[in-house]
């Protein structure tokens, strides 16, 4: 799988067909492209394969699935926002029930939070679109399937295997998700599974992961990187290339800055509430005083601490570094720009008793 420590730079006549390899090769870093989670996530078991096309073509899932995403999805209003992601995850002999099929749904909690809200069943595969209709549009009708729900307190590592949508997906996912699966997943720890997922985006980071449900997006993860983020353990400046972004921020500035946090703080930042907002969005320069080459943006991020012990804002300022040219896709003879995003100003505000010591990591933070 590839990895910016072990790949080397190629011969020029000696071209990658896969989307990755040639991104880990430019040096181009996934940090501000976690996609941004809609407020509905839906989980659902689905046998392999997946088409490229899974939701809009019959067959893959339930009638009743395809009519949601195509009511929610494909044909809401023009300019209205998305609310709803539909994902496929692979049975498992572990975690699967013959003639039942799980379906995982997770929900945007209102205001500052660390996880989002998440509700799991385990029902009869002809009760599987019945279930996702309730849930997204008919709540009445959820006691019906109470006897159903699972109370499951995991941490659940999504990798993308995705082939139909890119064969970096596949190549470089599926060597991660056995090395996860068999090394950190096993059926007597209960803390922790590992799925097979349809496409969750960004395969030219392949391999490609959601950790849910904190919502956390990966990428480029190697079998190092893998153990640091299944056993949340070692310094987590060594996952600086990996980290996308936290997806309960919207937006590459809100993200960028939300990694110097975990940088800072630890995996316990991991477990803190927080909410963030742009507070003064580059005007491209029209003052005269910017470079227009280099975007910028002014955020702020709230935070708190599980026992409120510890408390703050974070401001920085966030710009566009550089940009790179990648193939957005495994065979692709064209390239996209790919902004690359630094925090180059910060500063932390208490709001309780505590006080942080600038780290090296950010040397441009001040304590307020």
């Amino acid at each position: 799988m590839p990895n910016k420590r072990d790949i080397t730079a190629p011969k020029k006549e000696n071209r990658t067909p896969f989307c990755s390899v040639a991104a880990c090769r430019l040096g181009l870093n996934p940090g501000g492209y976690g996609s941004y989670m809609p407020d509905h996530i839906m989980l659902i078991e689905t046998p392999l394969p997946w088409p490229r096309g899974y939701l809009r073509e019959p067959g893959t899932l339930p009638p009743e699935v395809i009519e949601l995403a195509r009511s929610l999805i494909y044909e809401r209003p023009t300019g209205t926002p998305l609310r709803h992601r539909f994902l496929a995850i692979a049975p498992d002999a572990d975690y699967s029930r013959p003639g039942y099929r799980r379906l995982i749904y997770y929900r945007r909690p209102e205001g500052s939070f660390a996880d989002f809200s998440q509700v799991e069943y385990q029902v009869p595969t002809a009760d599987v679109g019945p279930l996702a209709w309730a849930l997204l549009q008919e709540p009445d009708q959820l006691p019906t399937f109470d006897r159903y729900r699972q109370e499951t307190h995991t941490r659940d590592l999504l990798v993308c295997t995705h082939g139909a949508v890119d064969a970096a997906c596949s190549k470089f996912g599926y060597p991660l998700y056995r090395t996860l699966r068999d090394q950190y997943a096993t059926p007597s720890d209960g803390q922790l599974r590992v799925w097979r997922v349809s496409h969750i985006g960004g395969h030219l980071f392949a391999p490609t992961m959601l950790e849910m449900p904190g919502g956390r997006y990966w990428g480029f993860l190697g079998e190092t990187e893998a153990e640091q983020v299944a056993r949340r353990s070692g310094d987590p400046t060594g996952l600086r290339d990996n980290y996308r972004g936290w997806c309960g921020l919207q937006g590459p500035f809100l993200q960028v800055a939300e990694r110097e946090l975990f940088m800072q703080f630890g995996w316990d930042w991991l477990d803190y509430h927080k909410s963030g907002r742009i507070v003064a969005p580059d005007e491209g320069g029209a003052n005269g005083q910017d470079d227009p080459t280099r975007p910028w943006a002014e955020v702020r991020i709230d935070f708190a601490s599980p026992d409120g012990q510890v408390q703050g804002t974070y401001e920085a300022r966030v710009e566009v570094e550089c940009t790179l040219a990648a193939p957005p896709r495994t065979g692709s003879a064209e390239t996209y720009p790919y902004p690359q995003y630094v925090v180059t100003q910060a500063r932390f505000i208490p709001t309780a008793a505590y006080t942080l010591t600038p780290q090296p990591l950010l040397q441009t933070m001040a304590t307020t």
